[in-house]
């Protein structure tokens, strides 16, 4: 029920707002930060590695030509240091390091746009439970209608623009090495790789994923946005072609591939000095 306010009460509470507004410090960086990771989907996708994880970690234990013990060892590193929720808090660290309010209060206007919120929700789905069966389907209603040159042309310079597939290959590819080193440390009993056997191990992982990724990226990414218009796909690449855009993307993708990074590093180091020592 509206209730009928004084003028000199409802004068009161204006002035009491707008003093209390003045008086609120902004939003500290590590709450900008959570809030844009939140907007932009980069949590969720993220804390999905857990199926990664569950799948590098049940290969290890699971793998009778290993050694029980190493094998038990590496499994149990990779939980704890690829943690799910520990992975959020590094990349939330590395975007903090590099940080800039004004930049980062546009992407926010953006993400809460029409155009920004219906991109992310697209995204999100793209790798939600049940997205492998849905884009099954979607290929072979494609074959019946296929997707105009114009499309094709239009995600193709989206991924482009935002390094997608480069990125992907990247992001796969510290994973994938991960656990194949992890493989390679039960073998060895901890032993450390010489510099060339390491490059190796990236090389071969890095061209087996190109393989796997790259022919099946347009696919991919015409699937991603297949309920996009072609006005909403020219408009998301000029956003991510702004100053504004390149900064974000730039920020987020360094920021993710630096944290799968360090924690690679640090589970294969872990591995091998608990090996060593038992």
């Amino acid at each position: 029920m509206i209730q009928r306010i004084g003028l000199a009460v409802l004068v009161a509470v204006s002035l009491a707002s707008v003093a209390a507004a003045a008086a609120a410090p902004p939003p500290d960086v590590s709450t900008q930060v959570r809030q844009l990771m939140q907007r932009s989907g980069m949590r969720e996708q993220i804390l999905g590695f857990k199926q990664w994880l569950g799948g590098a970690t049940d290969a290890l234990r699971n793998d009778q030509q290993l050694p029980p013990g190493d094998r038990e060892v590496a499994a149990r590193v990779l939980e704890q240091v690829f943690d799910p929720d520990g992975l959020v808090q590094r990349v939330e660290a590395n975007l903090a390091a590099h940080w800039d309010a004004d930049k980062a209060a546009a992407v926010n206007r953006f993400l809460d746009s029409p155009l920004g919120m219906a991109m992310t929700k697209m995204e999100l789905a793209s790798g939600a439970a049940g997205a492998d069966e849905a884009l099954k389907a979607w290929q072979t209603d494609s074959l019946r209608t296929p997707p105009t040159p114009e499309r094709k042309a239009l995600v193709a310079e989206l991924d482009r623009t935002i390094n997608g597939v480069e990125y992907t290959v990247n992001t796969w590819e510290i994973l994938a090495s991960t656990t194949t080193l992890a493989v390679a440390a039960t073998q060895t009993h901890g032993a450390d790789l010489s510099p060339q056997q390491l490059l190796d191990v990236h090389k071969q992982v890095r061209e087996r994923l190109e393989t796997a990724i790259k022919p099946q990226w347009t696919v991919n990414i015409l699937f991603t946005y297949r309920d996009a218009t072609d006005e909403q796909l020219r408009d998301y690449i000029a956003f991510y072609k702004s100053p504004v855009g390149q900064w974000y993307n730039n920020l987020t993708g360094s920021a993710l591939l630096a944290a799968l990074q360090e924690r690679s590093d640090t589970a294969i180091r872990e591995m091998r000095r608990q090996m060593t020592k038992s």
